[in-house]
């Protein structure tokens, strides 16, 4: 099992769970947000995490998908998590280095992917897990999403300056409703196990699809 976007939390003066957006659990469908039973164990597997819980499952926790804390948390965001590695005998300032290098890294690969106008959505199930944006200019953005309280039905939105990309959630399936007219063209990557509906296109698991925005409306 993988989480994405994960970070540590204390439950208690010695106990730590890890929450994040699961893929690959027999419990949970991709894509939903969770969090572990305490951690009882903590090693490095070829760079990434292996956190072993108190229930007995293991997940993978990758050093490019490790979620920070917005700037006025990152202290007890950082204090949280080199404890939490210590804790189990993990190198936190060289750890933490590798997830800043992984990151950069996978920045840098969505750029050269991206032409003006692109928009990169890393899905599974229903849930953006991470997006890239590159505008007019050839700037690289990582706009983030919010959940918008709908009357009928709730829906998500990725806005950011002039960005704006809207789109309902449901079951292995992302409705769009709003794109800016600065997105030109949308890569959907699928990292879930199940195929996922974006609009009309179905996205295959672990592939890329490319979808003109003149087809979506």
């Amino acid at each position: 099992m993988f989480l994405y976007n994960w970070y540590f939390t204390p439950v208690s003066h010695s106990a730590v769970v890890a929450q994040g957006i699961v893929i690959g659990s027999p419990k949970f469908d991709d894509g939903d947000e969770i969090h572990t039973s305490e951690i009882k164990g903590l090693s490095l597997v070829a760079g990434a995490l292996l956190a072993t819980t108190a229930s007995g499952r293991n997940y993978t926790l990758l050093p490019e998908t490790i979620q920070q804390a917005c700037p006025a948390d990152y202290d007890k965001w950082q204090y949280i998590t080199q404890n939490c590695l210590e804790s189990f005998a993990i190198d936190a300032d060289s750890f933490l280095a590798n997830c800043r290098q992984k990151q950069q890294a996978a920045d840098e690969k969505a750029g050269q992917l991206l032409a003006a106008g692109g928009l990169l959505l890393a899905v599974a199930g229903s849930t953006v897990i991470r997006a890239y944006f590159k505008g007019e200019t050839g700037q690289l953005r990582k706009p983030l999403l919010y959940t918008h309280l709908g009357m009928f039905q709730d829906s998500m939105l990725l806005k950011e300056g002039d960005l704006d990309f809207s789109y309902f959630p449901e079951d292995n399936r992302l409705t769009p409703y709003h794109l800016s007219a600065n997105i030109k063209n949308l890569h959907i990557y699928n990292l879930g196990r199940q195929p996922v509906q974006f609009g009309e296109t179905e996205c295959p698991p672990g592939q890329l699809v490319q979808i003109s925005a003149s087809e979506i409306f």
